[in-house]
């Protein structure tokens, strides 16, 4: 089994424990492959801190080091308690054992919350891999720092760990009711998949040796400039970063050499406000792939008319012919939404190439909206609703 396969069944794996976190983990393995360092943002709840533990767990035997910091933290918890023995001799030494320097993978809970004094050491070992102390080798282990936060840091003295959290990954709560009940039943278990630390740091030399095409050295300095005209700061240092993640992007996908469609996941490095996520994710799609980005506006679009219309339908005093019509509107546009998928699909097939994954998963998952509207509008029983489809005109085709 190639590397590559392994690192495909892990996150396999993970999606099953995980659920609606394809990207998150998928992000969270190149971070790895990549030797880079992510930042998840979400409200408290989104199981930020059970997605990291879950990763890890699958990396053996790997030293973790985990530690939710408050505003109170001190140097101490992070990096190491004094050695008062070096002290009476006039060294200001710490003992790291146990500790982040010491250790592969580290994860900071409320990452920004850290003082000055911790960012001090923090960010050249995020940065240069190093962490001074006395006495010892100053090359630390650590391949990847996952951080977490509700809160995105606004403060001047914070941007330089923003910077240095090569991954931004913003994480919402699940949404799909069929998840959420997957998630509220499952229980814990044994990863099926593991991958050593000695074949990370083999996936990492391979990926190192990635070329990368012309094609996409240009693709960056245009995508750079176009997300600068739209003021969001992309500094150098992440803009060179975000190369090692192409490199490993194409080693995932078995390419030896990385091309304009393996720049994906350029979409969750270069935000830095919430605001600014769609902006760039339609910068880098529309280089990379733009089929994926049609996939996601119509996503986006059909989510947006479904909330609304759930939250309508929860109106108590609303007219059942009210509820009817609404219900008619929103199939409506459900079968237009199909037909467009259809389109773009055919546009694929076309090029000569194979069905669009994006394209097959946004299907996939609208597919179950039909019965569940009629459902919804009509207050049947899913086995009354094949009697009624045949009112709405729903051929096979748009099944």
């Amino acid at each position: 089994m190639s590397l590559q396969d392994t690192v495909k069944l892990i996150e396999e794996d993970l999606d099953e424990v995980l659920v609606e976190r394809s990207v998150e983990i998928h992000c969270s393995m190149l971070a790895l492959l990549a030797k880079k360092h992510l930042f998840l943002y979400g409200e408290p709840g989104t199981a930020k801190s059970l997605l990291v533990d879950e990763v890890t767990r699958r990396i053996t035997p790997a030293t973790n080091f985990k530690y939710l910091l408050t505003k109170f933290s001190v140097p101490e918890e992070i990096f190491g308690a004094l050695d008062l023995l070096s002290l009476q001799q006039s060294v200001y030494r710490r003992i790291t054992k146990g500790k982040l320097p010491t250790a592969d993978i580290g994860f900071l809970d409320e990452a920004f919350k850290a003082s000055s004094a911790i960012l001090n050491s923090l960010l050249k070992m995020l940065n240069e891999r190093e962490f001074d102390n006395p006495g010892d080798d100053p090359h630390i282990p650590l391949i990847t720092l996952f951080a977490a936060s509700n809160e995105i840091p606004t403060s001047t003295e914070l941007e330089a760990l923003a910077d240095r959290l090569h991954f931004w990954i913003r994480v919402s709560r699940v949404r799909d009711p069929s998840n959420i009940l997957k998630m509220l039943t499952a229980t814990e278990r044994e990863p099926k998949h593991t991958m050593s630390l000695d074949q990370l740091k083999q996936a990492q030399a391979e990926v190192e040796k990635i070329v990368i095409d012309d094609s996409v050295y240009d693709a960056m300095i245009a995508l750079a400039d176009k997300l600068r005209g739209n003021e969001i700061m992309v500094t150098d240092r992440k803009l060179r970063q975000a190369m090692d993640v192409v490199k490993a992007e194409a080693w995932y996908q078995g390419s030896d050499k990385a091309l304009m469609n393996h720049i994906h996941p350029l979409q969750h490095m270069f935000w830095r406000d919430p605001s600014q996520i769609d902006k760039v994710r339609e910068a880098v799609l529309d280089l990379a792939d733009p089929i994926e980005r049609r996939v996601l506006d119509l996503q986006e679009d059909w989510d947006k008319a479904y909330t609304s219309y759930v939250e309508d339908l929860k109106e108590s005093d609303l007219a059942e012919g009210t509820r009817r019509t609404m219900t008619y509107e929103l199939f409506n546009k459900y079968k237009e939404c199909k037909k467009d998928l259809q389109r773009l699909q055919r546009e694929v097939s076309n090029s000569g190439q194979p069905q669009h994954k994006a394209i097959a998963k946004f299907s996939d998952r609208l597919r179950k909206y039909g019965p569940e509207l009629i459902s919804q509008g009509f207050g049947l029983e899913l086995d009354q609703i094949d009697a009624l489809s045949s009112k709405f005109n729903v051929s096979e085709e748009d099944e």
